[in-house]
């Protein structure tokens, strides 16, 4: 054989090699936890109305069912399907008509996770370092509009009734 063909085939052969193993390790479903319901069909609306690309970052397939993640090792994650939230003293915000439950113990690790409140099934995200972009939190938030309500919201010290001064 002529050795322009052969070198020819050889480089042929080693990009053909090189692409499939990148596009294999570029493929890596990230593992993420799976949930009670996460195959609840709701939470598959939910995970449909999920931006592409949030904060930056790519979104990447996941190992189970009703979870999303972006970026390259899946630092920001997204799981549907855990039980409603109950009533909770840690801090309550709301964003986009969604209410979120902050995860105080995860900011001390340097992590931000909130698990919405109000919603069944209920979503959990999390996202690395202590703060999240502004419009990170109304995307998430905007896809959560599926979720059926239990009726609960957060609240704050107006929305809670004082004594009067008349009861000691």
């Amino acid at each position: 054989m002529n050795r322009r063909l052969l070198a020819g085939l050889a480089t042929a052969t080693c990009a053909a090699v090189g692409l499939t193993w990148w596009l294999a390790i570029g493929d890596e479903s990230v593992p993420v936890a799976g949930t009670p319901r996460g195959d609840d069909a709701r939470c598959e609306k939910v995970l449909d109305r999920l931006p592409r690309d949030l904060m930056g970052e790519s979104r990447r397939s996941t190992t189970n069912p009703g979870t999303a993640a972006w970026g390259g090792k899946g630092q920001v994650r997204l799981r549907c399907g855990l039980p409603p939230t109950a009533p909770s003293p840690n801090q309550c915000f709301r964003v986009s008509g969604a209410d979120w439950v902050v995860d105080e113990p995860s900011l001390a690790n340097g992590v931000w996770k909130a698990v919405s409140y109000g919603t069944d099934p209920a979503v959990q995200v999390r996202f690395p370092g202590a703060d999240a972009s502004g419009s990170a939190w109304v995307e998430v938030s905007e896809a959560l509009k599926p979720l059926k309500s239990t009726g609960r919201r957060c609240i704050d010290n107006e929305d809670v009734p004082l004594p009067s001064p008349d009861h000691h």
